[in-house]
């Protein structure tokens, strides 16, 4: 990944037995998930927050927050990188690269 375009953040959870499941979750998510296409109509909607999709394809930030399984999923990259904070789920300060 080009550090210039991306955030990479280690998800911060000290209780190993609930790391491993969240891994787990993700992970079968993502497998559930390949060789979808990209949602632009998708994302296009969570800039303009507008609840806006296709069928059988995910936009980034969805991806993420579905596999994390958050309540709010509609959400753009900046929303959900704060979600992420408030749950304590990463840490701002600390990227991975």
């Amino acid at each position: 990944l080009n550090k210039k375009h991306w955030h990479v953040y280690d998800i911060e959870i000290e209780n190993e037995e609930k790391l491993t499941k969240l891994t787990k979750q993700i992970q079968n998510y993502f497998f559930k998930h390949l060789n979808e296409p990209y949602d632009y109509l998708g994302a296009f909607g969570s800039a303009v927050k507008v609840p806006l999709y296709s069928l059988n394809k995910k936009f980034c930030s969805l991806a993420c927050a579905q596999a994390l399984q958050l309540k709010e999923f509609n959400l753009p990259p900046a929303n959900l990188f704060t979600s992420l904070c408030e749950q304590q789920l990463i840490n701002p300060n600390k990227r991975s690269i």
